[in-house]
């Protein structure tokens, strides 16, 4: 089985030029924890995560990403939280990405995301974005294929 028959192809993408503050709204309205970048002429150069807009968005979660020996004895209050607006998503995204392509085998993703601690593949084909694949679409996938299991009916 491989990540073509279940990468899902209808990705959402955000423009590099967005500020993050548009990032955070399509992070929480479409219930995503990160999404691939796209430039004007809707090449993939990066992929975001909802840890990156908040590392931008409060001092304290940017030091406890930073620090060598990260501390929680400062008190992380509500408040505090800096002005994202002129900050773009190329700015701040992951430009280096792991991807896959649609013939990867599951085993393989499952792998991969292991090995480079990370939640999702963009899955890429001839240079272009075609899909995208979380970890646990991988995991699920081999354990409905392992032990005989049906997907889950859609509510």
């Amino acid at each position: 089985m491989t990540i073509r028959s279940i990468m899902t192809t209808n990705v959402f993408v955000v423009n590099e030029k967005a500020p993050l503050s548009d990032v955070a709204r399509t992070i929480v309205e479409c219930h995503l924890s990160g999404l691939p970048v796209v430039n004007d002429e809707g090449s993939m150069v990066g992929i975001i995560s909802e840890k990156d807009v908040l590392r931008e968005m409060h001092p304290l979660f940017r030091h406890l990403l930073e620090s060598p020996t990260p501390s929680l004895a400062h008190s992380a209050k509500d408040e505090g939280f800096d002005d994202i607006s002129g900050i773009t998503a190329g700015e701040v995204m992951t430009r280096h990405v792991q991807t896959v392509s649609p013939d990867t085998p599951l085993l393989e993703a499952a792998g991969l995301m292991v090995l480079w601690t990370i939640r999702r593949l963009p899955v890429v084909e001839g240079g272009k974005l075609v899909g995208i694949v979380s970890q646990g679409d991988v995991y699920q996938s081999i354990f409905r294929r392992q032990f005989h299991m049906q997907p889950a009916p859609l509510e």
